[in-house]
Formats: C-alpha cells, sequence, structure tokens
C-alpha cells in the first residue's frame, strides 16, 4: 500500500515504499525542527479554528513525530493528514515556492515575515480567518504574509527566474530522492545475494555432511557384509572339508572292510581247492 502526505490545494506527495517515505518525513522533520519549535510557542498562533476542526500550534508542529511513528502502518500513517476527518495539515514541502519562502525568510532572521507566510498559507487551507473577526491578531499575520506570497511569485516570475531557486531546488530534491532509492535498491539487492550465497553454502555444505555420512555408511554396510561373507564361507568351507574327511574315512573304512571280505572269500576258494585235491587222490 502507498504512503500518502496531504498538502490540501497542493500535490500530495505519495511513496511507493516505507524507505522513501520515511527518508521524506525525516528530511522535512529536520529542515522544519526549529521553524516550528519558534512556531509552537509564540502566543499568538497557539489556536486555529478551522472546518476541518481545531488544531493548537503544538498539535502542528509535532505533525511529523507522529507520520514517523506511523510508518509501519501506512493505512494510520495516510489518515494523520488526510483532507476530510481532521487530519493535521504539515507545513508545505521545503522544496515549493512557500516553503523556500518560509524558510528562507527564517533562515534571514525574519521571523515575523516567516510566521506570517506560514499563518496565511494555513489560512488559505483551512480558511481561519473566516471564524474570526478581523481585530484577531491572527488577521496581521494573514494579510502580511498573503503580501510576502504575492511578492515571491512576482518573483519567480521574472525572466531571471524561469529556472528559480525553488524549481532548482526540487529538481535536486528529486534527483537525490531518486538517487537514495536507487541505492537503498542495490544494498537490498546485494543484501539479497549475499542471503542467497549464504543459503547456497548452507546447502552445499548439509550436501557434503550428507554424503560423507552415506559414504561412510556405504562403507560400514560393505565392510560388515565382507565380514560375514568371509565369516559364511569360513563356516562352510569348514563344514565341507568336515564332511569330505567323514567320507574318506567312510571310504577307507569301506575299502578296509572289503578287502577283510575279499582275504576271507580268497582263503574259503584256497581251503575248498585244496579239499577238492585230497578227494581227487583218494579215487
Amino acid at each position: 500500500m502507498e504512503y500518502r502526505i496531504s498538502y490540501g490545494r497542493m500535490e500530495d506527495k505519495v511513496f511507493s515504499e516505507k524507505s522513501l517515505a520515511s527518508k521524506f518525513v525525516s528530511r522535512e522533520a529536520g529542515v522544519w525542527s526549529d521553524f516550528l519549535g519558534v512556531f509552537s510557542e509564540h502566543s499568538d498562533m497557539t489556536n486555529f479554528r478551522s472546518s476541518r476542526g481545531n488544531f493548537t500550534s503544538d498539535q502542528l508542529a509535532k505533525v511529523f513525530e507522529r507520520l514517523s511513528e506511523k510508518l509501519d502502518d501506512p493505512q494510520a500513517f495516510n489518515r494523520i493528514t488526510e483532507r476530510y476527518g481532521g487530519g493535521i495539515l504539515p507545513p508545505p514541502p521545503s522544496d515549493t515556492l512557500e516553503g523556500q519562502l518560509i524558510l528562507g525568510l527564517f533562515s534571514e532572521n525574519r521571523v515575523g515575515d516567516a510566521l506570517s507566510v506560514f499563518a496565511w498559507h494555513l489560512d488559505a487551507l483551512l480558511g481561519v480567518s473566516k471564524n474570526i473577526n478581523n481585530n484577531h491578531p491572527l488577521m496581521a499575520y494573514f494579510t502580511l504574509g498573503e503580501r510576502l506570497y504575492v511578492a515571491a511569485c512576482a518573483a519567480a516570475s521574472l525572466p531571471f527566474g524561469k529556472v528559480n531557486a525553488s524549481a532548482l531546488s526540487a529538481s535536486k530534491r528529486k534527483l537525490k530522492d531518486l538517487k537514495e532509492s536507487f541505492e537503498d535498491k542495490i544494498r537490498s539487492a546485494q543484501t539479497r545475494i549475499e542471503e542467497f550465497d549464504e543459503r547456497v553454502a548452507e546447502i552445499e555444505a548439509d550436501f557434503e555432511e550428507d554424503s560423507g555420512e552415506k559414504d561412510r555408511g556405504f562403507e560400514a554396510a560393505e565392510v560388515e557384509r565382507v565380514k560375514k561373507y568371509e565369516e559364511w564361507i569360513s563356516k562352510h568351507e569348514a563344514d565341507i572339508a568336515q564332511r569330505v574327511s567323514k567320507a574318506n574315512r567312510r571310504v577307507q573304512a569301506i575299502k578296509r572292510l572289503n578287502a577283510i571280505h575279499f582275504n576271507q572269500r580268497q582263503r574259503a576258494f584256497e581251503r575248498n581247492g585244496s579239499i577238492g585235491t585230497t578227494c581227487l587222490n583218494w579215487v
């Protein structure tokens, strides 16, 4: 949401970002600080009654302070100076003819003249003179302020004033705002890049750590697999050797038993052969 400072008959100041609104408010507060301090303490300008409501000089002097307090809430920020609903009128932007005239007179120690132009500025926007009589002290300020403003307008219209101090100041201010906005965006982009680089580094570190853990896990699993395989081979080799040894013993036993049987049959055969020979001799 945009930030808006309403100036009544002047063009509103509109900002797309909080940072831009903050810089403008801070700069204007600094420029107007001394003058508003004198204005708030002036005995003839303590109260202003208008169709927009009743305002004290102290309220008007603290408008930038209130704006600064609401920078985190654009809607509340915008309501402070809105034209309807009792919004407080801020001083004219310092780069306008009115602003330059008031500040210029004040810097030359023409405090009364500066206050007169500011009082006239408030009357032109708020219609204060409609609510007071002609003998009120403020009327003299309104009259002098209007004359000084008309004279300033005439001076700005002279040939040498085609590019007058007010316009030049406004151009410089806009260039400065653009430069600061551009620098803010560069810093913001650099911050995002640094945050991105940090995140990439974290991801890479996590990946390397995970990879290392997985590699160690795979290595441990492989060692365990080889160990179990060797144990299995050793176990089965022993079992096979035991079975082969047992089979060899059985074969040897069978051979010995066969040899015994063969010898027994051989002796029996020889004995029978001898008996047959004896019988033939008897015949």
